[in-house]
């Protein structure tokens, strides 16, 4: 919850606020459309009383016969409530965005992934995106790309571990020294940032553009081999592949397709011309 390189706590702050349940379920029976997305960057939160708010939300969806295929977004820690997951799916929970960013301790260690790093990193994802699938929901794991570890070959390394590994959903991001945020402030501070004549270099500030010198390399072979790890991530046979591996790990077809139209539209976004120019 307090990355370094996370805008939501600089803005919102470190205390985690929860709506009632009854409100938020009174709101989702006056919305039209069938696919939901809850803008909650954790929605299991931390402790007791979080973890029953969200298990009265999707029981309370599913009392109410409110039929929304939804997703959201959590800590890898959902993976150990069987209950909560056996909820959410039957609510229409169909996919999860977990925060993963690295498969190595060294990089998460470098931006404060305290629980990823405390589970041991790619030594316990798998365990995690298993018991996710097993209760018919698609993982969306998402990874950055750009920490001062980072090297070419550990870019490739990371690419390369988002495709062997069961996550279905594959969000590759540089790491973007948002407003702020403590990466900013360190950034800043040793002069590294390459966009400084804001309000209008804060364009290139969309998770896709360069926008620092990175230790290990120079901006533009950063911005080639992002270009590489992309280029492997989204071939349209590797997401095709990823979708037969979803199906055959959720059994479930709304989850599948779920899952591939997600990795199309983050293909569309990838292949874009501007995208890490």
């Amino acid at each position: 919850m307090d990355c370094d390189f996370c805008s939501v706590s600089a803005f919102n702050g470190l205390r985690y606020r929860r709506r009632p349940p009854s409100d938020v379920l009174d709101e989702l029976e006056t919305i039209t459309q069938d696919l939901i997305f809850f803008v909650d960057d954790n929605i299991i939160g931390y402790g007791k009383r979080s973890r029953a708010s969200a298990l009265e939300l999707f029981k309370g969806m599913v009392d109410r016969g409110i039929n929304k295929h939804w997703f959201c977004q959590a800590s890898i820690n959902v993976a150990d409530d069987e209950e909560i997951l056996h909820w959410a799916a039957k609510s229409g929970c169909r996919m999860i965005f977990l925060g993963i960013e690295a498969e190595d301790i060294e990089a998460l260690s470098e931006v404060n992934k305290k629980l990823n790093i405390k589970r041991g990193g790619a030594d316990a994802y798998e365990q995690i995106f298993e018991r996710i699938h097993q209760s018919g929901i698609a993982v969306l794991g998402a990874f950055i790309f750009g920490m001062d570890q980072d090297t070419p070959e550990k870019l490739m390394h990371r690419a390369q571990f988002m495709l062997d590994s069961s996550v279905d959903v594959m969000q590759a991001t540089a790491l973007t020294p948002l407003p702020g945020t403590r990466l900013f402030a360190q950034l800043k501070e040793q002069g590294r940032l390459l966009y400084t004549n804001f309000p209008e270099d804060w364009d290139h500030y969309n998770l896709t553009e360069v926008v620092f010198r990175p230790k290990q390399m120079e901006p533009e072979e950063f911005s080639a081999v992002m270009r590489e790890c992309l280029k492997k991530i989204y071939d349209p046979a590797v997401l095709k592949t990823k979708a037969r591996q979803t199906l055959k790990c959720t059994g479930r077809w709304d989850a599948t397709e779920f899952a591939y139209q997600s990795n199309k539209n983050y293909r569309s976004i990838a292949t874009a011309e501007s995208t890490f120019s």
